[in-house]
């Protein structure tokens, strides 16, 4: 099979091209199933926390108008998969893949341009708070100390991720 026609099955039981995506091959449903599942960290957390959730809280703390894009942020990870941000930075043609299906995520569902400035520093903001509640060993992360002091991150199971996405979704389209 040539790289253009390699897929992965998707939950909906699409085939998801990653070398040649077509907007049609995106669904909602998608993402919401398949980001419920994968766990934050690479897993090396106390409990199970999902990508899922973390893009609830993103759009629960957004500005009304990025609510959409806090809420899709992270969408290209149920496709690709969440890559650790040491590693990732250095696969060069991964973040090509990442960059070209978050465009046409973004086309699919109507967010202007690229990924906001304040989702980036929210991301950042709620990146702390997971870190102090998930993580047993405090370690500097070399990263800003922005956090939204009202946050309480709780564990959702995945079923709960993928119905509070999918509530958060319907209410924005």
């Amino acid at each position: 099979m040539s790289k253009e026609d390699s897929y992965i099955q998707t939950w909906s039981g699409k085939q998801f091209k990653p070398f040649n995506i077509k907007e049609e091959d995106i669904c909602i449903a998608d993402i919401a199933h398949g980001l419920s599942l994968i766990c934050r960290y690479t897993g090396q957390i106390n409990n199970f926390y999902s990508v899922g959730q973390h893009s609830c809280y993103i759009h629960d703390y957004a500005p009304m108008e990025l609510k959409a894009w806090g809420l899709l942020h992270d969408a290209s990870e149920a496709y690709l998969t969440d890559i650790n941000r040491p590693t990732k930075q250095y696969l060069t043609e991964y973040l090509a893949l990442e960059h070209n299906l978050m465009s046409i995520i973004a086309k699919k569902y109507n967010l202007a341009g690229e990924m906001p400035q304040t989702i980036k520093n929210l991301d950042m903001a709620i990146l702390n708070n997971e870190k102090e509640a998930l993580f047993t060993t405090q370690l500097d992360w070399n990263i800003p100390n922005w956090k939204l002091d009202e946050l309480v991150i709780e564990y959702w199971p995945p079923e709960r991720a993928e119905k509070e996405f999918l509530d958060r979704f319907s209410r924005l389209y």
